[in-house]
């Protein structure tokens, strides 16, 4: 009987121990907080840059950048882009902004060297314009980006990118 009690009383316990832990508050989205976590600017309202927009989006950039020739690669999002660097090996991820069909890259943080065992910061930037150019066997689109370079205590990444890099599309390969 003295079980039953103790087993009973362990249950009251537990039910009035749920019964006073409170409830998460409940908010509910609204457009307030919605946009908070998911905002992200609008793509271009001018057809041209709207145009360059899509491309950028819907493409695979890549090509040859930095010490011999590494491969280097942009993936746009969004209003974000991403430098995947295989010298570094190492992504950089930032921002971009299509103006009068100008496309502009900024690259700032911090990344562990490797070389100086440390963080070091960055600042890269690019403007970009995206070219055409008939071939028989190459890719027919590409990007051409001259590189502003700013970093501290001589970061790699700054000493290996050269003034323009040329970023393919992917896409755009003659069969």
């Amino acid at each position: 009987m003295k079980q039953f009690y103790l087993i009973l009383l362990i249950l009251v316990a537990s039910c009035s121990e749920e019964a006073n832990t409170p409830e998460p508050p409940n908010n509910p989205a609204t457009p307030e907080n919605l946009a908070e976590e998911t905002f992200s600017p609008p793509p271009p309202s001018d057809p041209e840059s709207r145009k360059l927009y899509e491309h950028l989006l819907s493409s695979d950039w890549a090509g040859p950048i930095g010490s011999g020739g590494s491969s280097g690669r942009l993936r746009f999002t969004p209003n974000k882009v991403e430098l995947v660097y295989a010298w570094i090996m190492q992504s950089l991820p930032g921002e971009f902004e299509i103006e009068n069909d100008r496309l502009s890259l900024l690259f700032e943080g911090s990344i562990h060297s490797v070389r100086t065992q440390q963080e070091e910061f960055y600042r890269l930037s690019a403007e970009c314009l995206l070219k055409e150019r008939p071939h028989p066997f190459e890719y027919q689109i590409y990007l051409e980006c001259r590189w502003t370079k700013k970093c501290e205590n001589g970061y790699m990444l700054c000493e290996s990118l050269p003034d323009s890099t040329k970023f393919y599309d992917q896409n755009s390969s003659q069969p």
